[in-house]
């Protein structure tokens, strides 16, 4: 475990040794998440997250449509 330090702009530089064996280069984009009291830095790509959120519009688009499909037309009309 690599230790780094926050500066006064809340940023972080990644140890060489860490964005060497993650192949974190300049430009590259990170997810950071906070979960049961720990910091999780992840690399990404953005082809990566264009699929991540092509499924959850995809699922929303079904949802959607299972919802509409439900419903009296009169009631979505009123909402319009």
């Amino acid at each position: 475990m690599e230790l780094a330090k926050v500066n006064a702009y809340y940023q972080v530089t990644l140890p060489k040794s860490v964005r060497r064996r993650a192949k974190v280069r300049k430009g590259s984009y990170v997810k950071v998440d906070y979960r049961d009291g720990a910091i999780f830095i992840r690399p990404v790509t953005l082809a990566t997250e264009k699929r991540e959120l092509r499924s959850l519009r995809q699922a929303a688009e079904k949802k959607f449509a299972e919802v509409w499909k439900d419903e009296d037309d009169t009631v979505w009309e009123s909402y319009l």
